[in-house]
């Protein structure tokens, strides 16, 4: 990693993500149909090791369908 002119460094881990959390649900519906949903959150996070940059905090939802066999 190349650090920039006049840095000092820092203590940080480079894109390093402190925060996470994971929920989801999954329903078995009739007819051996499931839906499923799972968010994701992922907190802000230092870009750099001196934490003068850092990333937005980052949510994803995801859906699925599915039939499954007995």
């Amino acid at each position: 990693m190349m650090r920039r002119p006049n840095s000092p460094g820092g203590k940080s881990v480079p894109e390093a993500v402190g925060l996470v959390i994971s929920a989801g649900i999954t329903l078995h519906l009739p007819k051996r149909f499931s839906e499923s949903l799972r968010l994701r959150y992922f907190g802000p996070r230092n870009l750099t090791s001196d934490g003068i940059y850092r990333s937005k905090a980052t949510a994803s939802l995801n859906a699925g369908i599915g039939y499954y066999q007995n």
